[in-house]
């Protein structure tokens, strides 16, 4: 039994030998690796032949549409230069339709110049502060060669050695960056310098833009500062300083300004387009306040200067300003027997101490001349200048000088010569003010300030004529809550016109 079990036991299967597959023959490789080059290289080469090689190809299709519309507008701005409908060859959709006249060159060079417009770029540069034209094309991506076209083209019509900073321009290059499309100078706002292409020549040419003067009239009341009421009307400080500087004999607007007091203005504002430009000549202005009501008109004799009148032909313009500074308050007047706040003892206050920021411009009281400028002990930084008619003023304790500022310079009236400080024996930052008249000083805010010469008696009859419509245009405005802004009557205009005429 056993041996049965024993014979009837199945032996374990072996599994075949596992041998790895032959490797590829050479052949076979080459041929699959050839197929696929093949078939690459023949889509490469069809790509190429649709769209560089074909005569229908995309670069081809953006020459010809640029060609056709450069011709097409050449016939309309030349109607009369068009040819017989036999002299046209009649192609298919995305072929030229060209006057048989036209040569090959001639369409080479028409298609040159309209693929360039087509890949043209601009760039935007200005003028910076120690710059030339170079260094500034230069930092826009124009090499030297290109700057050199430029300079050369326009050199018959401008010096770009008087190039000033804040000049701007625009270059118009191919997109390799070694060809010059066009140029355009910012001289000024009224006057611009192109260069411009003829076929492959280089065409500089001047373009005045011209300047539209506009009079308005205006009207807003003081609701808190003077400043705010400018802020009302949506001008800015410029109009804001001619205000000031019309009044600053009479009044000082920065202590007698009082809220509810109503401002009214006709004033000139030059445009470029509708791009405002700069303000021109303050025509008129008043001051209605609760303690006073002040006048200005500007007029501007037939063959002579302007300047600024009230309504009896005397000048507002004096000889000295009525304070060399905008100031807060007076801290110390002038005094014979003043107690010193650092000696403590009587000694005389010889001036004005003007109390205000450190900082605060200082301006010179008239015309005249620097005598002395330096520090002086206990006076701190101070300059003396020399007016007209043995008048001398003196400003003390500045913090520092108008830069350039030396002695023996000639100063203006309203010209800066330095600023509010508390240097030498000072308590705090201010300006003392003192005004000695053939060698005596006596209080500035007593001395009498005499006006410059008013309307000569034989201008007086136009004088009359030019500020009568601007009285009236003022005298027309109310005296709203609200600010009032409007173009200016033509009565106002015409007075405007007459001056700049003369």
């Amino acid at each position: 039994m056993a041996s049965r079990n024993r014979k009837t036991r199945r032996a374990p299967r072996r599994r075949p030998l596992e041998l790895p597959p032959p490797p590829r023959s050479p052949g076979a490789l080459g041929r699959r690796t050839f197929l696929a080059l093949a078939g690459v290289s023949l889509l490469v080469l069809l790509n190429l032949y649709v769209f560089v090689w074909s005569k229908r190809s995309v670069r081809t299709v953006y020459r010809n549409a640029k060609v056709q519309a450069t011709l097409g507008q050449k016939q309309r701005n030349q109607p009369d230069a068009g040819l017989p409908k036999t002299a046209v060859s009649e192609s298919k959709l995305l072929d030229l339709r060209i006057p048989q006249t036209i040569t090959a060159a001639a369409l080479e060079e028409e298609e040159d110049e309209a693929l360039l417009e087509v890949e043209a770029y601009t760039v935007h540069g200005a003028i910076r502060r120690g710059d030339n034209l170079y260094a500034a094309l230069k930092r826009t991506g124009v090499n030297r060669l290109l700057g050199d076209n430029i300079v050369r083209t326009l050199e018959h019509l401008y010096d770009f050695r008087k190039a000033r900073p804040g000049q701007r321009f625009s270059v118009k290059l191919s997109q390799d960056r070694q060809r010059l499309l066009a140029f355009e100078f910012q001289a000024s706002p009224e006057e611009n310098f192109r260069i411009g292409r003829q076929g492959k020549k280089l065409v500089g040419s001047r373009v005045n833009k011209p300047v539209v003067t506009r009079v308005f009239e205006m009207m807003a009341p003081v609701r808190e500062t003077l400043w705010g009421a400018f802020n009302d009307l949506g001008e800015d400080g410029r109009l804001l300083a001619s205000f000031i500087a019309m009044f600053s004999w009479d009044l000082n607007l920065y202590t007698d300004i009082r809220k509810g007091d109503v401002i009214r203005l006709l004033v000139e504002k030059e445009f470029q387009g509708e791009e405002f430009l700069r303000y021109g000549r303050l025509l008129a202005a008043e001051l209605q306040g609760s303690r006073r009501r002040l006048q200005g008109f500007w007029y501007r004799a037939p063959r002579g200067g302007g300047g600024y009148f009230d309504a009896e032909g005397r000048s507002l313009h004096r000889t000295l300003l009525r304070a060399p500074l905008k100031y807060s308050r007076i801290s110390s007047p002038f005094d014979l027997n003043r107690m010193h706040p650092i000696l403590h003892r009587l000694r005389p206050h010889l001036g004005v101490d003007y109390a205000a920021p450190t900082g605060t411009p200082i301006w010179a009281m008239a015309d005249g001349e620097v005598i002395y400028l330096g520090r002086n002990r206990a006076a701190g930084n101070m300059v003396v200048l020399e007016h007209e008619g043995g008048v001398r003023s003196v400003y003390m304790h500045m913090h520092s000088f108008a830069r350039g500022l030396k002695k023996g310079d000639k100063v203006r009236q309203r010209e800066l010569i330095g600023a509010v400080g508390s240097t030498g024996m000072s308590t705090g930052p201010h300006l003392h003010f003192g005004l000695k008249v053939n060698g005596v000083y006596v209080d500035p805010e007593k001395r009498e300030r005499p006006r410059r010469p008013p309307v000569p008696p034989h201008h007086r009859a136009d004088f009359l004529q030019c500020i009568t419509p601007l009285d009236g245009a003022m005298r027309a405005l109310p005296a709203a809550l609200q600010p009032v802004r409007r173009v200016a009557a033509r009565s106002v205009v015409a007075v405007s016109e007459r001056y700049r005429q003369r």
